[in-house]
């Protein structure tokens, strides 16, 4: 598992500056480097991967009828609500607005209700498992480095660090979804055998 620190201080040296042996500093390369990191984790974690989604979260209104929504929240998605619960123009209805739930139809921000959405939350960067901060490290000091320096043979080798980091990162996802071609459409079709042919 990596720290906020530890990916900085991988930028720093990556940008040829010195390490830092803290955060709490106003040093500008320092600063420059967790804000290019936080813009970067908060691109990658948006994605939706298997560690940052949490799916039918049940959200409660408060005693003013508004519902929030959890701070660390990337992506809202209502997948149903005591009126309609089935419904796509019941779920489409609500959208965030600010940090509550908004009714598109009613226009306002009191719902009165609960409202189970799937959600892509915003994790701690020592959170994250190994891969996904070892691919994030590697694609923090890759777009820092193209954003501030672009030296061509070295952004080179930052670009195949960038692609291992990717192809083991994907490995672990395949692996820990249990994704197979065998349980697609075409796959089961395949396994059930083909039926009903005409000559």
């Amino acid at each position: 598992m990596y720290t906020e620190l530890e990916i900085v201080n991988h930028i720093l040296q990556i940008a040829g500056e010195d390490q830092t042996p803290t955060l709490n500093t106003t040093h500008p390369a320092v600063v420059a480097a967790r804000q290019a990191l936080a813009g970067y984790n908060k691109e990658f974690q948006g994605a939706g991967w298997w560690f940052n989604k949490e799916f039918g979260v049940k959200l409660l209104p408060n005693d003013e009828g508004k519902v929030a929504i959890p701070s660390n929240m990337l992506s809202f998605q209502v997948t149903r609500c005591l009126l309609q619960p089935s419904s796509p123009a019941c779920q489409a209805r609500f959208v965030r607005r600010g940090k509550w739930v908004y009714d598109t139809v009613k226009h306002t921000n009191i719902i009165g209700m609960a409202v189970w959405a799937d959600l892509i939350t915003m994790l701690d960067i020592p959170d994250l498992p190994a891969n996904a901060g070892t691919y994030l490290k590697h694609l923090a000091a890759q777009r820092y480095f193209v954003d501030t320096d672009g030296d061509l043979q070295q952004g080179r080798e930052l670009e195949n660090r960038l692609m291992r980091a990717w192809a083991t990162f994907r490995d672990e996802q395949l692996r820990v979804t249990g994704a197979n071609a065998l349980n697609g459409y075409t796959g089961r079709r395949m396994r059930a055998g083909v039926q009903n042919l005409k000559w």
